[in-house]
């Protein structure tokens, strides 16, 4: 291929799409758009996914299985979540001043998000490990799309920010 007019990347991050992506936005709009577009998916995985195959468990092995669910899931969602807010800060930090109403609506989004998941999603999952209930499931889902649109509009917004100030 290097013949070609293609030259042999030297990394991931060497790739045309990457090093243009990451050379026009930065790398700490590029690690927002990262973390943002990485929980968001996880919270769409959820809900396509992960709370439908709940209703597939039998009810006498749902408590085992909702508990395995919680300490896997927690791996990934804990580092991300934490990750999303911490970037978010940093960006609003930086950039206030020249975006007060876009730092402001993500940083708004992700408290939304955050105190859904802490207020609704925390005692609902506390709930679940004491067995499947008729209602619980349907209201998690039905739940998980406000969360889940919730994380989607931040990501236009961080998308929006992240691009806005890329010189585009």
């Amino acid at each position: 291929m290097a013949g070609r007019g293609y030259r042999k990347a030297r990394s991931a991050f060497d790739l045309p799409g990457v090093s243009l992506m990451v050379g026009r936005m930065g790398w700490l709009d590029a690690g927002h758009v990262a973390v943002t577009a990485g929980y968001c998916a996880l919270l769409w995985v959820v809900q396509a996914v992960v709370y439908p195959q709940f209703g597939r468990v039998p009810a006498e092995a749902f408590k085992d299985y909702h508990a395995a669910h919680m300490r896997r899931i927690s791996r990934v969602v804990i580092p991300l979540f934490a990750a999303e807010g911490a970037v978010a800060l940093a960006v609003a930090a930086l950039r206030w001043s020249g975006q007060p109403l876009l730092q402001g609506l993500s940083v708004g989004l992700y408290a939304a998000g955050a105190l859904l998941t802490f207020l609704v999603f925390v005692p609902l999952h506390q709930r679940l490990q004491a067995g499947l209930r008729p209602g619980q499931l349907a209201r998690l889902v039905r739940l998980n799309v406000l969360r889940a649109g919730l994380s989607s509009a931040r990501l236009a917004v961080v998308l929006w920010i992240s691009t806005a100030g890329a010189g585009g």
